[in-house]
């Protein structure tokens, strides 16, 4: 299963705007930088770099944008578009794919709808996101090792089906990335397998759980909280782990 974290947080990348005058610039949340190496021999794969945004003409709702840029010089940008719910609600989403010569290769747009699935033929929670959603605000705003230490998720798979991933915290350290040393809460996802093999007898699904992996990422605790690490393993069975570590904050602001 993919979290795509995760690809998805709020990851974006933008240099901040220039303004010849100072005062027109008012503060916004920071862009943030990332990056992603397999955990196992370090190898850096790609770089997520992004930010959130509020919404023209609708102060409930945040823009979260994306930016993964791989090394050979493709660049895969996504964006998603929720309500400021607890937890946040996911009105529509979407993503395009440029080749390393800046040209446009693929994209896509769907609203958060059940019309959306016609291949799912179950009702769609309201705490449901795509595997390509932005996963780390989403955890990132349910006030993880503040206001709960339990929760759970909604994910479509393949627009054919829907499973839960259970959120808890494990404990609370203090943890050194390139951007920092950060007071965290260790928080651990897993698919749960009743969601994931619902055909399986019960105790063949206890069974299988042992072998559903469980992913780990660092949340801060002070406000506002940010994932500042992921670890786990990311596609299908068999995938090598990754780890993605805060490397950069940096400050923006946006033009009044």
């Amino acid at each position: 299963m993919s979290l795509a974290f995760i690809a998805a947080a709020a990851f974006t990348c933008a240099v901040p705007p220039a303004s010849a005058a100072e005062e027109s610039i008012v503060p916004a949340e920071p862009l943030l930088v990332y990056q992603a190496a397999d955990a196992k021999t370090k190898t850096p794969l790609y770089r997520i770099e992004g930010w959130n945004e509020p919404v023209v003409d609708h102060p409930e709702q945040v823009a979260t944008l994306t930016k993964i840029i791989f090394p050979h010089g493709a660049v895969l940008q996504q964006w998603s578009i929720f309500v400021d719910d607890d937890p946040p609600r996911l009105l529509s989403w979407g993503n395009d794919v440029h080749d390393p010569t800046g040209d446009e290769v693929s994209s896509s747009y769907t609203l958060g709808r059940q019309e959306a699935f016609p291949f799912l033929d179950q009702p769609l929670p309201p705490n449901t996101y795509p595997p390509e959603a932005p996963l780390a605000y989403v955890l990132s705003r349910l006030g993880l090792g503040r206001r709960r230490d339990r929760a759970s998720v909604h994910l479509i798979l393949m627009g054919t089906s829907v499973v839960e991933l259970q959120v808890w915290t494990d404990g609370r350290e203090r943890v050194t990335v390139p951007a920092g040393t950060f007071d965290a809460h260790v928080v651990r996802l897993r698919v749960t397998a009743d969601s994931l093999f619902p055909n399986l007898p019960g105790f063949v699904q206890k069974f299988a759980s042992f072998f559903i992996p469980t992913q780990t990422i660092w949340i801060t605790h002070d406000e506002p909280q940010q994932v500042v690490k992921f670890l786990g393993q990311m596609g299908p069975p068999g995938s090598p782990d990754l780890l993605i570590e805060l490397a950069q904050i940096m400050a923006r602001g946006v033009e009044k």
